[in-house]
């Protein structure tokens, strides 16, 4: 979708382009799958429980930022821009519409279970500007099943957040920092087995750039519980 020069038009054009699963967020009360909150967090595995049950057990989470051991079957092209979600890296059209986005894939490895039963949240607390403006969000973040991939032992979940569809010039320069937690868990028990925080930072200063900064960076990880969301519960009077 193209940006409308001037007015409100093109500022509410220009807050479509940053790709969120969400062009404004709530608060962590509806940030799961339909609404529902994040679930719970076990401190400590009990992993010889899970093995004589046969529930899923997930013993790793990676984030991949290179193609190097990516999982593939996604569509050619992600949704919103030219990147595709099998391809992790920076993702820069310097050429035709002047995006940019990080394409990175998590994978929750399985040692006991079916990755298929598993399902995931995701949360974000993101501020992106442009054309001067400030776009901000905090919530839920999906993420949405196009994003999912299952092998035998492993669920993955790819993302392109950033600046996507078609920009002109006088968008930038614009910025992208958003910090995310995503939280693999067993739908039949609500209780988070893996979890990883990340932030992705991208700052681009013209259309036809070449050489963004773009990177995503680990934060935290857990096995067996949750890493603290970065979007924080509205206290109550």
């Amino acid at each position: 979708m193209c940006v409308f020069s001037g007015g409100a038009r093109a500022v509410t054009s220009l807050a479509r382009a940053i790709n969120d699963q969400t062009p404004t967020g709530g608060t962590l009360e509806d940030a799961g799958p339909g609404g529902a909150a994040v679930p719970a967090s076990k401190p400590e595995p009990d992993m010889e429980t899970a093995a004589g049950s046969g529930a899923p057990v997930v013993d790793s989470v990676e984030l991949l930022s290179a193609p190097g051991g990516a999982v593939g079957g996604y569509p050619a092209k992600e949704d919103m821009c030219g990147a595709s979600l099998n391809t992790p890296g920076p993702f820069n059209d310097a050429s035709f519409g002047g995006a940019v986005a990080n394409v990175h894939q998590i994978h929750f490895h399985l040692s006991q279970g079916n990755p298929n039963d598993l399902r995931t949240v995701r949360v974000v607390k993101r501020t992106a500007e442009g054309r001067g403006q400030k776009f901000e969000k905090s919530g839920n973040d999906g993420p949405p099943s196009h994003e999912y991939q299952f092998t035998k032992d492993k669920l993955v979940i790819a993302d392109a957040p950033g600046w996507c569809r078609t920009l002109k010039e006088e968008d930038f320069p614009v910025t992208y920092r958003g910090d995310f937690s995503l939280y693999a868990f067993d739908p039949l028990t609500n209780k988070v087995l893996a979890s990883i925080s990340y932030k992705v930072e991208i700052s681009k200063a013209h259309y036809s750039q070449g050489d963004p900064l773009n990177s995503v960076t680990v934060t935290g990880k857990m096995i067996g519980g949750g890493v603290p969301s970065p979007v924080k519960k509205e206290q109550k009077p």
